[in-house]
């Protein structure tokens, strides 16, 4: 904790703040766990980031919260930052979601592999059960990271092969022994699920309007299958969609947030919040 006799503050840095629920969810976080905390949202440029990072270190914040722009950008930047480093899933997924204050460091952490799998794991172990990850983007680094120190056996289905290979060489070697295949199929094709398949997750990244690998066969979802769609929307995306059809077990992006977000706050405070309290607060901000 902070010796300071001030109020403790944190911050959400993006390019566009005003739609973002983020400060809305916080605050009503910090009111539920009765925290004397503030939370401010500033806005600025991709050119201005490295200023307002070094800025909210300097100020004393003890965390910032990086809009999804931004991640990316912030992971090659913390480490130039006096009294800053990154965490060992941050510097392999190469994006931060969040700076948490520990012992006077500021420390670039990234939760949002950690989110999809808190999820996953909601509905049923994933050890030694297949998970296929559409993309192999920098959401999927993060996403790929965490089911494979899970013991998932992975695939990272993309329709440019390379990436996807990539990615998979990277994971086995951050993960020894872990079980990692790469999928490429030609773009207009949908991918087929093997029926044995536990969990399917689409990073954020991936829009649905963008060609494959945003799409697979849907005929090849199954009852109780897990299927995580990390996407932001204010009504229900088309494969969670026709997964609810299909009787799969559908994650919605609302759910990601708060899990990523109550992670977050964690790490900021040291008090848990509960991640359904941050739920309702983003569906309220969105008119879900």
């Amino acid at each position: 904790m902070s010796a300071s006799p001030l109020i403790e503050k944190c911050c959400l840095i993006g390019p566009r703040v005003s739609g973002d629920p983020t400060h809305f969810m916080i605050e009503r976080a910090f009111e539920s766990a009765e925290l004397d905390w503030r939370f401010l949202s500033f806005e600025c440029g991709p050119n201005r980031l490295d200023e307002a990072l070094r800025g909210a270190a300097a100020l004393g914040f003890r965390g910032v919260k990086l809009a999804e722009a931004f991640r990316g950008a912030a992971a090659a930047m913390i480490e130039a930052i006096p009294g800053a480093l990154l965490s060992d899933a941050a510097r392999f997924s190469g994006s931060v979601g969040c700076l948490a204050e520990r012992d006077g460091v500021l420390v670039g952490e990234d939760f949002e592999g950690q989110a999809v799998l808190r999820a996953a794991l909601a509905h049923g172990p994933i050890d030694g059960r297949r998970a296929v990850l559409l993309g192999a983007g920098r959401a999927a680094r993060s996403i790929g990271l965490a089911l494979a120190q899970q013991g998932a056996l992975l695939l990272v289905a993309e329709p440019d092969i390379e990436p996807a290979e990539r990615l998979a060489e990277d994971l086995r070697g951050a993960v020894p022994n872990a079980q990692i295949e790469a999928g490429g199929y030609d773009e207009g094709d949908e991918l087929a699920l093997d029926p044995t398949t536990a969990v399917v997750v689409r990073p954020a990244e991936i829009s649905e309007k963008t060609v494959s690998p945003a799409w697979i066969d849907f005929a090849t979802l199954r009852p109780g299958m897990v299927v995580i769609d990390a996407t932001l929307e204010s009504v229900r995306t088309g494969l969670l969609r026709e997964s609810a059809a299909r009787g799969a077990v559908g994650v919605e992006g609302v759910t990601l947030l708060a899990l990523e977000t109550a992670m977050t706050l964690e790490a900021w405070t040291g008090v848990k919040v509960d991640p359904a309290v941050l739920a309702d607060a983003a569906e309220e901000f969105l008119g879900l």
